[in-house]
C-alpha cells in the first residue's frame, strides 16, 4: 500500500510540472500580429496577401489580406513564425516575427513578377486571369535586335503576328497583320496605342519609326474581340499597346546605352563578267544564224532591226574584255549602324520622372541611303493627393531619310533590277567623266539607266518632325475602382 501511494504522488507531481511547462507555450500559440504593408515609397498597399510561411494561399485561417490603408492582423501559432507577404508586381517578402506583436513590411518591386502582368484596354490584368488571346513582349526582348523601329524587333516573338517589310531600306514601312486580311478596300493594320493614346500611321507616316526601342517598357498585343472592345471599330484588326518607361521613386539613376556595327549584303547574285557576257552574246547570235542574215536585206543599216541582228563591235572580241564592271559592287557597300541613348530616372514619393535623349544612325547597304533619328522622351507622374494621380508624356522626334527607287524594272529606274540587267562590259564612267549608260534602246523602251547615275541623281530626301504627347488624371474611387481620363495629340 505504501508503494502505491508513493507512485500516485509521483504521477500527481509530474502532471503539475507538465502543466506549468505548457502554460508559456499555450500563451505563445495564440499570439496576435499586426502591422502595415507599404511599397518602396512608403505608400500603403491594399490587398496584399500575408500568410504564415508554409501555409497554402487558399488557407485563410493562417493568413489575411491588407485593408485599404495597408493594415493587417492575424494570429500565429508560435512566436518564431515567419510571415510571407506577396503582391502582384513585387517580390515576395519574408519577415521573422521574433515574438513581436507589431511587424511592418515593405515590399520591393520585382521585374520578373511584373512580366506576369499585361496591359489591356481596361487597365492591367494578371496572365493567369486572362481568357483572351494576348501576348506580351518585355523590354529586355525588344532591345536584343538593333533596328530602327520596334516593329522589326517583334518579328518572330509573338505567335500569330505577321510582320513583313515592303522594303529593306532603313526606316522602310512594315506591314503588320494580327488577324490576317479582313478587308479588300479598307485597312488591315492594327491600332497602335502609345502610353494610352491611340495613334494611326495611315496619313502621317509610320509612327513606329519615331519611337526609340530603348524607351519601351513593354508591348502587349491584343488579338481577340473581348480585349479590344473598348476601342470599338478601331480595334477590329487588333491592338498593339506600347508602354514607355516611367520613373520610380528612389535614388536618381543615369544610364547610357550605345552600340555600333555594320551591315553587309549576305550574298551577291552570281553574274557573268564582261568576257563571259560577250561570248554568250556571240554564241547566241551564231546559234540563231543571225550572223548569216544578208546585210543587203536590211534597207536601213542604222535601224533597230540592223542593231538587233548585228553583233555590237564592243562584243565581237570577248577575250579582250576581261572582268568588266561588277554592278553589284558599284551599288552595295558595308553600311555602318550606330545608336546612343542617355536616360535619367528617379523621383520622390510624390513625383517621379523619366527622361531620355537618343541618336540613331543607320546607313543603307545601297550607297547614298540611310536613316537618322533624333528622339527625346519625358514622362512625369505625380500624386496630387492620396487618391489623385496626374501625369504627362512627351515624345518628340526628328527623322531624316533618303529614299531611292529600289524596285521596278530598268525602264522604271529600279536600282537593283537595273544592276542585274545592265551588261558588265559597260563602264561606270566614260573617259570624259560621264556615266556609262549609253545603251541603244529598242523602240518603245526607255532603255537602261546606269544604277550609279540613279543613286547619285535621283535621290529623294525626306524629313519629319513628329510629336506624341498626352496627359492623364486618375482618381481612385475605391481600391478596386479607378477613374482615368486622358487627352493627347499626335502632330
Amino acid at each position: 500500500m505504501e508503494q502505491y501511494f508513493t507512485n500516485a504522488w509521483k504521477t500527481y507531481l509530474s502532471c503539475w510540472v507538465l502543466l506549468l511547462l505548457a502554460v508559456p507555450a499555450l500563451a505563445q500559440s495564440t499570439q496576435t500580429i499586426s502591422g502595415r504593408v507599404t511599397d518602396e515609397t512608403g505608400q500603403a498597399l491594399p490587398g496584399v496577401t500575408v500568410l504564415v510561411k508554409n501555409t497554402e494561399a487558399s488557407d485563410r485561417s493562417n493568413g489575411t489580406t491588407t485593408s485599404a490603408e495597408g493594415n493587417y492582423r492575424l494570429s500565429v501559432l508560435t512566436g518564431n513564425a515567419t510571415l510571407v507577404a506577396s503582391y502582384v508586381g513585387y517580390l515576395n517578402q519574408g519577415i521573422a516575427v521574433n515574438n513581436r506583436s507589431a511587424v511592418d513590411i515593405q515590399l520591393v518591386p520585382g521585374d520578373k513578377i511584373l512580366s506576369e502582368v499585361v496591359v489591356v484596354g481596361y487597365g492591367t490584368q494578371q496572365k493567369k486571369d486572362l481568357t483572351g488571346a494576348i501576348s506580351s513582349v518585355q523590354a529586355q526582348d525588344i532591345v536584343k535586335v538593333p533596328a530602327s523601329g520596334f516593329d522589326q524587333t517583334l518579328q518572330g516573338q509573338v505567335a500569330g503576328l505577321q510582320i513583313s517589310s515592303s522594303s529593306g531600306a532603313p526606316g522602310g514601312n512594315t506591314n503588320i497583320l494580327i488577324r490576317g486580311v479582313g478587308s479588300i478596300s479598307g485597312g488591315n493594320e492594327p491600332l497602335f496605342v502609345i502610353d494610352g493614346f491611340p495613334v494611326s500611321g495611315a496619313d502621317v507616316g509610320n509612327p513606329l519609326n519615331t519611337i526609340n526601342p530603348n524607351d519601351i517598357e513593354s508591348i502587349d498585343v491584343l488579338k481577340d474581340a473581348s480585349a479590344t472592345a473598348i476601342y470599338g471599330s478601331q480595334g477590329s484588326n487588333g491592338v498593339i499597346i506600347v508602354t514607355t518607361k516611367r520613373g520610380k521613386a528612389g535614388k536618381s539613376q543615369i544610364q547610357v546605352d550605345a552600340y555600333t556595327g555594320f551591315q553587309q549584303l549576305g550574298r551577291k547574285i552570281e553574274m557573268m563578267n564582261a568576257q563571259e557576257f560577250a561570248q554568250f552574246t556571240v554564241d547566241g547570235r551564231n546559234n540563231g544564224y543571225l550572223d548569216n542574215v544578208p546585210t543587203e536585206k536590211i534597207t536601213d543599216p542604222n535601224s533597230v532591226r540592223a542593231a538587233t541582228f548585228r553583233i555590237p563591235l564592243d562584243l565581237q572580241n570577248p577575250a579582250s574584255l576581261g572582268e568588266g564592271t561588277d554592278w553589284q559592287d558599284a551599288i552595295y557597300r558595308n553600311a555602318p549602324i550606330r545608336n546612343v541613348q542617355v536616360a535619367a530616372s528617379g523621383g520622390s514619393e510624390n513625383v517621379r520622372y523619366a527622361v531620355s535623349a537618343g541618336y540613331f544612325d543607320q546607313q543603307g547597304i545601297i550607297v547614298n541611303t540611310g536613316l537618322k533619328r533624333y528622339s527625346f522622351r519625358a514622362n512625369v507622374d505625380a500624386h496630387a493627393s492620396k487618391r489623385l494621380t496626374i501625369g504627362a508624356s512627351l515624345l518628340p522626334s526628328y527623322t531624316s531619310q533618303v529614299n531611292l527607287p529600289f524596285s521596278g524594272h530598268y525602264g522604271g529606274f529600279g536600282i537593283i533590277q537595273t544592276a542585274m540587267g545592265i551588261p558588265p562590259h559597260i563602264p561606270i564612267y566614260r573617259p570624259d567623266g560621264s556615266y556609262g549608260n549609253e545603251i541603244p534602246a529598242p523602240e518603245g523602251s526607255a532603255g537602261f539607266q546606269s544604277p550609279v547615275k540613279i543613286i547619285n541623281e535621283y535621290k529623294n530626301p525626306s524629313a519629319q518632325f513628329r510629336l506624341l504627347a498626352n496627359a492623364y488624371a486618375e482618381y481612385e474611387i475605391v481600391p478596386a475602382l479607378k477613374f482615368r481620363t486622358t487627352v493627347g495629340a499626335d502632330r
